[in-house]
């Protein structure tokens, strides 16, 4: 047994029992209990044990604030328990409440992220080390070092389809190494390397899954349904090797067929939504896009505008879209991230302030994934502020013709080289950017904290 046997042993007795548990699931400061019965949950008695930090309870889960050491907690638990994946899934749970569509996202995307938050995290931060050695130390980017730093970031980032494979199996109740699995088809080597051309004479499209989410999540979510299905229909005598084995190969094709290349489908009308904002709304453009540029990330679209920011460089010497666009987003990242992470400061919350401070600050260096799966997505009025900062420091940018001059990976505070004019060595738009940035940093902290205040004062007053 583990230091948190006797911990939850208690929590195992205030939460009803085994019987009461229909799930259990951590994510990267709580562990998150489901349950059938609420009125056999015993708040106070939790609240009292000396490692709950707090706790939150959410429709028909109870999350017990923990810290960074939640996954030993979850362990324990789960050992003092005995629960095991499936128990209880008919139990009857209460009645869920109505939610908006951000509160759905908010509630959808944490379980899933929150356990690969560490590789995202160590990946970006390391990243923003080696792109700070080599805009102002000297580093030669062909060099070993170099090399081998980026190697960490690669390695959270282009098998992010694999680590989502498994945390969204985990969380639909699946054998987790199947969602695994998927990630690992959509990231094999002899996939990206263009010799898989088709599948029985059907047409695959040559399509970079790294770095991707969308298409192992609905490739997942194939899996969860056809995996019911197949339950009903398999004898179990061979269930155990027939099911996963027809499960695979319909999922994997149907992925790589249909449900991947979504992505490149919606870069298209992407591409041509960009152009027309550019040609018809004027320096309005730049707000929008710099608005939307966390989406455009999340459903892997953003790849499909670094052809425009190539023929920007080629043909005009400058880009003043994508760069821009990405600079500023980037940034408000970070400062919404800030701002969380101050609330937390506020309420005394250290467990949260310390996790999302270091994701700020891979955020403000441009690398922004582990701050806005991590902190972001889990809040709507961090969306929102968002949303608000960045179309008043993009409407900003606008007005000042905010422009790049060399292609900059991961647009943030340790890419200002990119603003300098290398015809005349002027530095008119790194002060242009400073500016941007700032007021930035400020609108997208300003409005989020506000919204924050806000939204806890409304449930001050409800409950």
């Amino acid at each position: 047994m583990g230091k948190y046997a006797e911990f939850s042993q208690k929590v195992l007795e205030n939460v009803g029992g085994l019987d009461n548990i229909t799930f259990v699931a951590h994510c990267a400061t709580r562990l998150r209990i489901s349950y059938a019965d609420g009125s056999k949950i015993n708040e106070a008695a939790i609240k009292a044990l000396p490692e709950c930090a707090g706790i939150v309870k959410k429709a028909n889960q109870l999350q017990i604030i923990i810290g960074p050491q939640v996954p030993d907690a979850y362990y324990d638990f789960l050992e003092v328990s005995g629960w095991k994946e499936g128990m209880n899934e008919n139990a009857v749970n209460v009645p869920k409440e109505k939610k908006s569509i951000l509160d759905l996202i908010a509630d959808f995307f944490p379980p899933i992220f929150m356990p690969i938050m560490p590789a995202l995290v160590v990946g970006g931060m390391v990243l923003a080390i080696r792109t700070l050695c080599v805009n102002y130390f000297g580093l030669d980017v062909s060099s070993g070092t170099a090399q081998l730093l980026t190697c960490f970031f690669n390695a959270g980032f282009e098998f992010l389809p694999i680590y989502i494979g498994y945390s969204y199996a985990q969380k639909l109740k699946l054998q987790p190494i199947l969602g695994m699995f998927l990630g690992g088809c959509l990231v094999c080597s002899r996939y990206q390397s263009g010799v898989v051309t088709d599948f029985l004479g059907i047409p695959i499209e040559q399509v970079s899954y790294g770095s991707t989410i969308i298409p192992v999540i609905l490739g997942t979510t194939l899996i969860y349904f056809l995996d019911k299905y197949l339950k009903k229909i398999i004898p179990n005598a061979v269930i155990y090797f027939v099911k996963p084995v027809v499960t695979m190969l319909i999922v994997v094709p149907v992925t790589f067929l249909w449900l991947g290349p979504l992505g490149t489908w919606l870069s298209t009308y992407i591409g041509y939504f960009v152009t027309f904002l550019m040609d018809t709304l004027g320096v309005f453009a730049l707000p929008i896009l710099c608005a939307l540029c966390p989406y455009f990330v999340m459903f892997g679209v953003d790849k499909a505008l670094s052809p425009l920011g190539i023929e920007l460089l080629a043909t005009l010497g400058y880009n003043n879209i994508t760069a821009p666009q990405n600079f500023i987003s980037n940034i408000g990242v970070g400062a919404v991230a800030l701002a969380i992470a101050y609330s937390a400061v506020v309420r005394k919350d250290k467990v949260k302030r310390g996790m999302i401070v270091s994701t700020a600050i891979t955020a403000l260096c441009g690398v922004t994934e582990p701050a806005f799966y991590g902190s972001l997505i889990s809040f709507k009025e961090a969306l929102m502020g968002h949303a608000i900062g960045t179309v008043i420091g993009g409407f900003v940018g606008a007005l000042f013709g905010l422009r790049t001059y060399i292609s900059a990976s991961c647009p943030g505070f340790l890419t200002f080289l990119s603003f300098i004019n290398p015809e005349t060595g002027s530095l008119q738009m790194v002060w242009y950017a400073a500016i941007t940035a700032a007021v930035t940093v400020a609108a997208c902290f300003i409005a989020t904290s506000i919204l924050i205040k806000r939204s806890e004062s409304k449930k001050a007053i409800a409950g």
